[in-house]
């Protein structure tokens, strides 16, 4: 019987809102084989989703994404099959997060100059042990009643080019790529269509590149062709995943992108051992 698997999964440790336990048992529940837990700029909630796993027949994939840039656009980058206990890693993912932080700071100023009355104590409130990100403001602006739904925050507000948007600090492709493979990981261009970088893959590919998400919750068949086509034509690697963040959007995607297994046997079979032990 063919077996299935979701590599794009985020926790409570940054914008999701099931904690690790919770996902693990939803997979089990959709008849996952396998699930890719890649928190943003994050990676404290891989062990514990491996602790619960593996009761549960449920293999974790370690992972993380990051935001970087090339050629003035943003990227979103998976790191897959890292080690997620290396140091380097670790150091430089917390200095991110420190990014993130500055960043909420400056879009709860906009805010507040339009006339919200918002306060970053509302935004770490919900966020808990998160690293912060957009979808934790929206849902402070909608618990305090100043959206009518979280889609609305992003229409209105905080997504791109919206009064109270702030540019994500990030890291450039190059560098990034470098501390993925560092860590042991391979590079993967997370939701393309979603970033419009179909042009700037050719230079990401000489950066660096490996792989591509072609199965993605927002992808068309004809999207999923397109994207087979460019990996083939540029020798990447294919994944695929939901980029489930649990209920916050009101849609649970975890296992609506069903990608086959042995997507996830080819990752594995690019791996590359790291400098420092996986249990450093």
């Amino acid at each position: 019987m063919e077996r299935f698997v979701d590599l794009h999964v985020h926790t409570n440790y940054s914008d999701g809102s099931l904690s690790p336990e919770e996902v693990v048992a939803r997979a089990k529940q959709c008849g996952l084989a396998a699930i890719g837990i890649a928190d943003h700029d994050e990676v404290a909630g891989i062990t514990e989703a491996i602790w619960r796993g593996h009761p549960h027949g449920i293999e974790i994939v370690p992972a993380v994404e990051i935001t970087s840039g090339c050629d003035g656009k943003e990227i979103h980058l998976l790191g897959y099959l890292i080690n997620h206990n290396h140091r380097d890693l670790r150091e430089r993912l917390k200095h991110f997060r420190y990014d993130r932080f500055k960043r909420m700071e400056r879009m709860i100023k906009k805010l507040r100059g339009l006339g919200f009355n918002i306060y970053m104590e509302s935004v770490r409130r919900i966020a808990g042990r998160g690293s912060l990100g957009r979808l934790h403001l929206a849902r402070a602006l909608y618990q305090e009643g100043m959206v009518s739904n979280v889609q609305q925050a992003f229409d209105l507000y905080i997504g791109r080019g919206k009064p109270a948007y702030q540019d994500k600090p990030r890291v450039e492709a190059g560098e990034a790529f470098a501390l993925i493979k560092d860590a042991g990981g391979i590079p993967v261009l997370a939701h393309p269509k979603l970033v419009h970088v179909d042009k700037t893959i050719p230079e990401l590919v000489r950066l660096g590149l490996q792989g591509i998400e072609v199965f993605y919750s927002k992808h068309t068949p004809d999207d999923v062709r397109r994207y087979l086509a460019i990996a083939a034509e540029h020798n990447l690697l294919v994944t695929g995943g939901s980029d489930c963040h649990g209920l916050i959007k009101d849609s649970m995607l975890l296992g609506t992108v069903r990608v086959p297994y042995h997507y996830l046997a080819s990752l594995r079979e690019h791996v590359r051992p790291t400098t420092q032990s996986r249990f450093s």
